[in-house]
């Protein structure tokens, strides 16, 4: 089952992270670090759940 749900969880992840990076730069908020910190560690995750999916689905 966690493998199943990493694997949906991926690209909305990643989405989540670029749209909130989008939204802080457009509403010009990135001086605030913490914000910025967690749309790149929302994007870290949904690169690795990405990365993890791909490995496990393949035969080598």
């Amino acid at each position: 089952m966690t493998k199943n749900l990493m694997g949906k969880a991926a690209l909305p992840l990643i989405y989540i992270g670029v749209i909130l990076l989008a939204t802080l730069f457009i509403f010009n908020l990135t001086r605030y670090s913490l914000l910025l910190f967690a749309a790149l560690i929302i994007e870290l995750l949904g690169t690795g759940c990405y990365i993890y999916g791909l490995k496990k689905t393949s035969k080598y």
